[in-house]
């Protein structure tokens, strides 16, 4: 049992105790010590994760609101063109195209941060 504790990660452990012997705990009046150890080390272990999945939040609302852009205006800018035949197919084609572009780009971002295959 000792080396298995010893194996596992800091928080993990820490968690382990913290289920495992509430009573002993609770024997030596360490409640508040255990409870204030066991936050801080989850803190800790937390925080580059949070900061991590910001950053790629706002990356990807970034990408998102810049391909919105850009298609509104292309969109706008084919609309306002002078009418053809195959103008309404064209822009279709053009938004439908544009939108998948936005996804895969989207979709490519978060495959790299998060290193999904």
């Amino acid at each position: 049992m000792q080396l298995n504790g010893t194996t596992k990660s800091m928080m993990e452990s820490i968690l382990a105790e913290s289920s495992s012997w509430p009573s002993t705990i609770r024997a030596f009046g360490k409640e508040e010590q255990s409870f204030s150890r066991a936050v801080d080390v989850i803190d800790k272990n937390a925080n580059p994760f949070f900061h991590n999945f910001s950053a790629n939040e706002w990356l990807t609302q970034c990408l998102e609101i810049l391909c919105t852009f850009v298609l509104s205006s292309s969109a706008l800018t084919l609309t306002l063109l002078p009418f053809t035949a195959f103008a309404f197919g064209f822009i279709r084609m053009t938004l439908s195209y544009g939108f998948s572009l936005t996804i895969y780009l989207v979709d490519s971002i978060q495959m790299i941060v998060y290193g999904k295959g």
